[in-house]
């Protein structure tokens, strides 16, 4: 007797959004090291890594309905991880333009 095959993305796709939240974590949780593994080279922030693999599963979940016919749902995942790294990227970019006390003072740029 063999077991039954594992149900495809698009099969807990359609489940989850019929209502079998159970399909949908499954869906999801087949990501998460997968979210981990694309995040934490490019990061090198255990902590920031958890918080963008936890903010692209949330944006699954919000936009799950979203999902373009015929386009793959990891590839529509890791397009969401992809922004949400690409938006990292530029807080990033914006903190280390903001002023640093120790080595400039607001009345040398108030001249």
């Amino acid at each position: 007797m063999s077991a039954d095959p594992e149900p495809s993305d698009q099969q807990l796709l359609e489940r989850w959004r019929a209502g079998d939240k159970q399909a949908g974590e499954e869906l999801l949780l087949r990501y998460f090291v997968s979210l981990r593994s694309f995040f934490l080279p490019r990061l090198h922030d255990e902590d920031r890594v958890k918080d963008l693999v936890q903010d692209t599963l949330l944006a699954a979940v919000e936009k799950r309905d979203r999902l373009p016919e015929g386009v793959p749902f990891q590839a529509y995942l890791f397009g969401i991880a992809r922004n949400k790294y690409r938006q990292e990227v530029g807080r990033r970019a914006n903190e280390r333009q903001r002023l640093d006390p120790a080595t400039e003072s607001l009345v040398s740029m108030a001249v």
